[in-house]
């Protein structure tokens, strides 16, 4: 699941109990491997379902039917008309792709070509290839508007660009318009083999998604989806520590053109939000390439939308008159629109769209 409020998980496992009241049971112990697995293909699922740049979290549980998996998803606010269907599309696609391995001459060996990192760089023409990078594509479409939002934040992207420009340019040593910061990250920099190495992989990539976004909806998903590997290429290839001198090369940059950035720079993060389709693709193929977790997934998924009914929590927000007010006054409410509480508390349910019980529960608090 990707949420920073853990009540979304919490209004599914509400809704998922509230549909199976036998099967109420708390996991008190480390996971074992099979379930580790099965728990990352999840979160990898809820990862690549979101498709909006910010406000929308995706929240997925599973079941089992007969031995084979059924999901149930749902969101923050109302499950989007795209998530079911992408979702849909993902697992028959995997479904698919597993039956293609199958009926290959060589199984193994395609399994274990998928289970290396190297075959995102493979251009086979083998069926099995051809369908997974289909799916690359798929994942990269749905998200691409989240790839963006991600790397345009905080303009990194033309502080990256500098950084290149100066890994490429003459030694550090030599510049006078350097602060002696920058001059010293930049002399770690460009002393590393595997920089230098991934400097125009780098550059390629970041003026690929740079285009993507400039070309609006007749972007390339195909370069975008080359952009995404190389970046998620180049945050693996690095050392941690060389990616610190990133990071200080940047932090001195900006100090000196501007002021100390507020947030100190984080390379390999950035780069890992960037790319998190690649990662999250990673982590579904272990459908493909873990036999027990493959058995789950029969000749097709059942999927089923669940609506996220919140569960009651402790109000973080005051109940003062003014935070009151403040909220009224943004629905528009008055004591002109109602003639007495009971008005008012029915609006309220309707416009929030929960049962009034609960609006009640509110201004029991509040009276």
């Amino acid at each position: 699941m990707e949420a920073q409020d853990p009540d979304y998980l919490c209004a599914l496992a509400v809704s998922l109990n509230d549909a199976n009241p036998d099967r109420r049971t708390v996991v008190d112990r480390p996971l074992k491997n099979g379930e580790s697995k099965r728990a990352a293909v999840l979160d990898a699922l809820a990862r690549l379902l979101a498709h909006k740049s910010r406000d929308q979290v995706v929240a997925i549980g599973a079941g089992l039917d007969a031995g084979h998996i059924q999901l149930y998803v749902t969101e923050n606010t109302a499950v989007s008309p795209l998530t079911v269907p992408h979702l849909h599309n993902i697992c028959t696609r995997l479904i698919d792709i597993r039956a293609t391995i199958q009926a290959s001459p060589d199984p193994a060996a395609i399994l274990d070509t998928i289970s290396s990192p190297v075959h995102l760089k493979a251009d086979t023409a083998k069926p099995a290839f051809a369908s997974l990078r289909d799916l690359q594509r798929s994942l990269v479409s749905h998200s691409i508007e989240r790839i963006q939002a991600r790397f345009t934040k905080l303009h990194r992207p033309d502080k990256v660009d500098h950084a290149l420009a100066c890994i490429k340019g003459p030694p550090a040593n030599t510049r006078d318009d350097l602060s002696e910061g920058e001059r010293r990250s930049l002399e770690e920099l460009q002393a590393s083999a595997i920089v230098q190495q991934s400097v125009r992989l780098l550059g390629d990539a970041v003026q690929l998604i740079r285009e993507s976004i400039d070309q609006g909806s007749n972007y390339d998903v195909d370069k975008v989806r080359q952009a995404c590997i190389a970046l998620a290429i180049v945050v693996s290839s690095i050392p941690a520590h060389t990616m610190v001198s990133f990071d200080q090369f940047m932090f001195a940059y900006v100090t000196r053109i501007h002021e100390p950035p507020r947030k100190s720079p984080n390379m390999a993060k950035w780069l890992k939000k960037v790319s998190f389709v690649i990662a999250e693709y990673r982590s579904l193929l272990k459908i493909l390439t873990t036999p027990a977790l493959s058995a789950l997934f029969g000749d097709h998924v059942a999927i089923h939308s669940v609506v996220n009914r919140p569960p009651r929590r402790t109000f973080v927000t005051k109940l003062e008159i003014g935070n009151i007010t403040t909220t009224f006054d943004g629905l528009g409410f008055n004591a002109c629109n109602f003639e007495n509480i009971q008005d008012l508390v029915v609006e309220v349910a309707r416009l929030a769209n929960h049962s009034t019980s609960l609006i009640y529960g509110f201004f029991e608090v509040l009276y």
